[in-house]
């Protein structure tokens, strides 16, 4: 990966102001000189130390440590490979086909820069320089582009991308409503933001044995309907669009096993036809044009 393809594009997260490559030192300097961010194996580290008061939890140094002890690129059992390839599939026939720079905010597995391969340009945003790096070795594409960087304050100039996907990752967030306006903020005028996340999921809670305190299942701290969702947009945008789908009697009655062997709009309507008997969906997925 090539710094000075994205230099342009990069600003940093506390001051907005541009960055430029300090290709002696190895590393971003804001323009104002103030704030500067380190490059290691060619990665930009665009991430602020200080932490908003409003924030409980470290985020970052969870989120550092999630990536380095679990494995976001292992393969999946049949049953949820099945749901995920959905949900992947459904996220993909959003985009709009005039995007041309995509940002994956929250990225994990990269799966989205696997998919578009070298059609589009695709930067991988995650707080985990362990998730980052693997990313770009296992999907090596001349388009393909990451950063370790804070959903909450995301390292780009205003109004860059065409579109932003943020793909199983608002659950996990103190305050989501925060990192949607970042998006708003960075995706261009009649740009696209797709987000998906688990639809009306009752969260378990499990005591943990280290602390002693009640801690949700999967680090999922909301769970999320439509009108949910939609509390909080509080920027002005075109038009705002919400899908449900993945009937999770699917994986109930083990129709999964022949239900991958259909094509995506094949699918679609089996799904559907499903709800109109048992409406249990366990996918929401919210676009909205800027």
């Amino acid at each position: 990966m090539n710094i000075n393809e994205i230099i342009n594009i990069l600003s940093c997260p506390v001051s907005n102001a541009e960055l430029l490559f300090d290709e002696e030192n190895n590393q971003l300097l804001s323009l104002d000189k103030n704030f500067s961010y380190k490059l290691k194996d060619g990665i930009p580290i665009i991430v602020s130390e200080i932490i908003d008061s409003r924030h409980k939890l470290n985020y970052i140094e969870h989120y550092r440590l999630d990536g380095e002890l679990f494995d976001y690129f292992e393969k999946r059992e049949k049953a949820s490979l099945e749901a995920e390839l959905r949900l992947r599939e459904y996220i993909l026939s959003l985009i709009p086909k005039r995007s041309e720079l995509i940002l994956d905010l929250g990225s994990g597995s990269a799966w989205l820069a696997k998919q578009l391969g070298e059609s589009k340009k695709v930067i991988s945003l995650d707080l985990s320089f362990h998730n980052i790096k693997k990313a770009l070795i296992e999907f090596p594409y001349k388009n393909h582009f990451g950063v370790v960087g804070d959903g909450y304050h995301l390292p780009f100039a205003d109004k860059t991308f065409d579109c932003i996907v943020c793909s199983e990752t608002i659950e996990h967030l103190e305050m989501p409503e925060l990192l949607i306006e970042q998006a708003i903020k960075k995706v261009k005028k009649n740009g696209t933001i797709i987000i998906s996340t688990p639809y009306k999921e009752k969260i378990k809670q499990y005591l943990c044995i280290h602390c002693n305190r009640l801690t949700p299942q999967n680090a999922h701290l909301h769970s999320f309907d439509e009108a949910k969702l939609q509390s909080l947009i509080k920027q002005e945008v075109k038009s705002v669009k919400y899908f449900t789908f993945g009937n999770k009697f699917h994986t109930f009655l083990r129709f999964y096993i022949l239900l991958r062997y259909f094509s995506f709009p094949l699918w679609k309507i089996v799904d559907s036809a499903f709800s109109l008997f048992i409406n249990k969906k366990i996918n929401l997925i919210c676009k909205i044009e800027k």
